[in-house]
């Protein structure tokens, strides 16, 4: 399922929306953390940017990667806030 999503969240608007929609409790745990105005649309703008980049990968693969880059996203736009 999110193998598929990721593949046609690369063309699909519709794809990619429902993919944030999943990914969005992490999306704003790390934008209340990063506490400044614009941290939720910085975060969705590299979640997007992130999806595009993703090999195709097997499912568990693609849910971890995506969670660490979430992450390390938001490490790097906290170091740079600093």
């Amino acid at each position: 399922m999110i193998k598929d999503l990721i593949m046609d969240a690369k063309t699909d608007k519709d794809s990619m929306y429902v993919l944030i929609k999943q990914f969005e409790p992490l999306i704003d745990k790390y934008s209340r953390l990063l506490n400044y105005e614009e941290a939720r649309t910085d975060l969705i703008i590299a979640f997007i940017e992130l999806i595009h980049k993703i090999p195709c990968l097997e499912t568990p693969k693609n849910i971890s990667y995506i969670n660490k880059s979430i992450k390390n996203t938001y490490i790097r736009f906290s170091k740079s806030n600093n």
